[in-house]
């Protein structure tokens, strides 16, 4: 009995016209709390992908952020190597 539910649209399932607590209205609410536990299933799964992407995301900004030290570090040893050259040209000439 249950079966032939599935493929009933919700709206066909809310306006059964079944008595409350028959047989059929017990099948019937079985056939939502299926359809929702289904639902918050999909979401829970959709969840947990959102997390994983996050997760990479964070790692990559993690990444760019020590390139970009690096990269601050490596320019600021060229402005120290530059200053000194143009002392040392200041000076022999």
């Amino acid at each position: 009995m249950g079966a032939d539910l599935r493929g009933k649209s919700d709206e066909e399932l809310a306006s059964d016209g079944s008595e409350p607590g028959s047989q059929q209205d017990k099948w019937t609410n079985l056939e939502f709390k299926r359809r929702d536990l289904a639902v918050q299933r999909d979401v829970a799964a959709a969840q947990i992908e959102a997390a994983r992407h996050q997760l990479t995301a964070a790692d990559a900004q993690a990444s760019a952020a020590m390139w970009t030290k690096y990269s601050a570090i490596a320019v600021a040893f060229s402005v120290i190597v530059a200053a000194i050259g143009i002392w040392l040209n200041y000076l022999t000439g």
